[in-house]
């Protein structure tokens, strides 16, 4: 069981891969969304860039570097919060 809450049933993100450690997390919605995050707890010690208080515009996404390291894999969701979300909402990792 996860330590998180629930995921959210409409979520507005989705995640791509740019390249072999490149993510980007990408707005689906037609609105800007403020205060944008990725919360850092399950992820390996080599993640760089993750977003913190970001503004992502509709259509547009921020890219963050991931990749496994020793004892820590890549993890199969992240999870995002935003203004006005109540809760963080997971996002399936590609």
């Amino acid at each position: 069981m996860s330590p998180y809450p629930a995921q959210h049933a409409r979520s507005p993100w989705f995640l791509q891969r740019s390249n072999r450690h490149t993510y980007a997390l990408v707005n689906s919605s037609g609105a800007i969304l403020w205060n944008v995050r990725i919360n850092p707890s399950n992820l390996p010690p080599t993640v760089r860039n993750l977003p913190e208080a970001a503004v992502v515009r509709p259509y547009e996404s921020v890219e963050f570097l991931m990749a496994d390291s020793v004892g820590a894999p890549v993890p199969r969701e992240v999870w995002v919060s935003w203004e006005g979300q109540a809760q963080e909402v997971a996002v399936p990792v590609p």
